[in-house]
């Protein structure tokens, strides 16, 4: 009988450098310290990618009990099997006839028992005493596990061909969270241009299997550099269709806004850099499962898209791929500032947020397990902090936390985070007030957090204040007051040409809560030296008569934009000495009255006064 071959197996606790006995924490340091060698991010040898595919299966393998538990029986059934292969008896040859003794009477004497032969796992062979079962059950067992592992290998390597979903990895494009994508994701590899924008170059690049074929739903050029085009939302949580989002969280309200700025910034910068000639960009996101209900729209220029990070420094588009890209746009918030929700309904939660949405928030950008909120009413969020971490992952994870709500929830206006059980002393409390999150920056709070380099969270949590009692007091400020319809000059931005506002009760599908909408234009003009970008929620505040401020409304501001027939784009990064007229909405009760426009730059603050 021919020699049985069997293909070579990898062995899992090799490829993670682990005794077979290994615990599963040891399992999982060892996991770690192999991806921070081999991860084709840190590692740029050919074949670390194949060894980083090893290594995540192998993982995937032995950090579970009963996989574990699984692949140890094979592979000691293999071990035995190595050790001592079966014996290989010869058979006769059909055309021979056995011997037979003329001594022998025809009443033939017992055989002499068979001794019992080694289970073969791999080879069945019908014994000539009858028919043994349980060689073809183990060799079904085996067959499934090694048809397991081809599919396994075949996702690492190829980009998962037959649509399956066994391996689990982290998303590119989300940040570091408990969000988890299945299967890998499309290639960071910039597509080549080619060339001159057209309906049918487009389409077809878009309805490729792995990016959104069966969900381009509407695509037109309307004018030489300018797209319009609408897409259903992937059914499996993803943006494309090569990738499917699982959380470990409970569904959240939000969880189709944070899908569509996904969508978004994997659209913007995927055609983008396909279209050299493309220059605006204006996408219609729709419900996964109603193609007819509209959720989100976006409207941004290549201008805009390309040099919006100005606290990262340089950001060249040819040597940053897709991904890397739609991860500085989430960092950054760009969404915020060139899209927005079509949903009443998520226009009313981010306004008022309840501590499940809050911690819906948080696991965004990070685990959320061991963190609990508790919505103090006015504005108040009390965060428990109980993740055991030293005390730099502690701090980044907090200054995270403050800067995903403080970005997401306009009306939040203290956000505390005591290590420890949410509302007790704890043995550390930080504070961090709008007012003060606002004096930092946005984009200096970013800068601090995520850039390379320059990233610095630990201090930047050190400086906040560590006793809840205490109120942030902002240092004195230059008044100027300007008369009625004129200008006024910050230290940044000049304000001037306040148009007469108006009053609606309605924008697209938003519908005012207190009252009425209250729309105001004016231009802005830059007065530094650097091109910057007017961050409304940050520079504007409206008062009237009582007393009351209200913020800007920056959702209601883009869906005003984004609204047919308008065909403005939202305002962009402006350069120095440039001019932009821009448009403020306000959510303010019916009866208010002597209204005035403060516009806090820096250390100036101009007062407005409204007609």
């Amino acid at each position: 009988m021919a020699e049985v071959r069997r293909r070579q197996q990898i062995d899992y606790y090799r490829v993670l450098q682990v005794d077979p006995t290994a615990e599963t924490e040891v399992v999982e340091a060892a996991y770690k310290a192999l991806v921070k060698k081999y991860h084709p991010d840190r590692n740029r040898a050919p074949e670390a990618e194949q060894r980083m595919a090893q290594i995540n299966i192998a993982f995937d393998v032995l950090r579970d009990a009963e996989k574990r538990r699984d692949y140890n029986q094979i592979r000691d059934s293999l071990d035995r099997y190595n050790r001592n292969p079966p014996a290989q008896t010869a058979r006769p040859r059909p055309t021979e006839k056995p011997k037979e003794s003329a001594s022998v009477s025809r009443t033939q004497e017992e055989p002499p028992p068979r001794t019992k032969p080694r289970p073969n796992y791999f080879v069945e062979r019908e014994a000539s005493h009858g028919f043994n079962p349980l060689p073809w059950v183990i060799a079904g067992m085996v067959f499934l596990i090694l048809l397991t592992g081809c599919l396994l290998l075949l996702e690492t390597a190829f980009g998962n061909p037959l649509a399956t979903s066994f391996i689990t990895t982290k998303n590119p494009n989300l940040p570091q969270s408990g969000y988890l994508v299945i299967t890998a994701p499309p290639s960071t590899v910039a597509p080549a241009p080619v060339g001159v924008l057209s309906r049918e170059g487009a389409s077809a690049f878009l309805l490729t299997p792995d990016l959104f074929d069966r969900r381009v739903l509407d695509l037109t050029i309307t004018q030489p550099d300018t797209m319009r085009v609408t897409i259903r939302l992937s059914e499996k949580g993803g943006t494309t269709n090569a990738e499917t989002v699982a959380t470990s969280n409970k569904p959240d309200a939000l969880d189709l806004l944070r899908q569509s700025e996904q969508t978004t910034y994997v659209l913007i910068y995927t055609l983008y850099r396909q279209y050299p000639d493309l220059n605006r960009l204006a996408l219609t996101l729709t419900d996964p499962k109603d193609e007819k209900r509209q959720v989100y729209r976006s409207d941004t220029t290549r201008n805009s898209a390309f040099s919006f990070f100005n606290w990262r420094g340089e950001v060249n588009p040819r040597q940053q791929s897709v991904q890397d890209m739609a991860r500085f746009a989430f960092e950054d918030r760009f969404a915020y500032h060139y899209g927005a929700p079509l949903d009443d309904q998520t226009h009313k939660i981010i306004s008022n947020p309840t501590s499940e949405n809050i911690l819906a928030e948080i696991g965004a950008w990070l685990p959320s397990d061991g963190i609990q909120v508790r919505v103090e009413g006015n504005g108040a969020v009390n965060i428990g902090y109980l993740i055991s971490k030293n005390e730099q992952e502690m701090k980044s994870d907090w200054a995270k936390i403050f800067y995903a709500l403080y970005t997401r929830f306009p009306y939040l206006d203290r956000i505390s985070i005591t290590k420890g059980v949410v509302g007790t002393s704890g043995t550390e409390i930080r504070v961090n007030e709008r007012s003060l999150f606002n004096r930092v920056t946005q984009a200096g709070w970013a800068q601090r957090l995520f850039a390379k380099g320059i990233a610095d969270p630990k201090s930047l949590i050190d400086s906040l204040p560590n006793d809840p009692s205490l109120s942030f007091q902002p240092p004195q400020t230059i008044q100027v007051e300007v008369k009625p319809g004129g200008s006024g000059k910050g230290k940044n931005w000049e304000i001037s040409d306040p148009s007469r506002y108006l009053l609606q009760a309605r924008i697209g599908n938003l519908t005012s809560e207190r009252g009425k909408f209250m729309l105001l234009n004016l231009k802005l003009t830059n007065i530094n030296s650097v091109r910057d970008w007017p961050n409304v929620s940050q520079l504007f505040t409206l008062l009237d008569g009582q007393g009351y401020s209200y913020r800007a409304d920056v959702i209601a501001a883009l869906a005003q934009y984004l609204t047919p027939p308008s065909n403005a784009a939202p305002y962009g990064a402006i350069e120095p000495g440039k001019s932009f007229t821009i448009l403020l909405v306000f959510d303010i009760p019916d009866n208010s009255s002597n209204l005035r426009l403060i516009m806090q730059d820096d250390n100036s603050s101009v007062v407005l006064p409204l007609n």
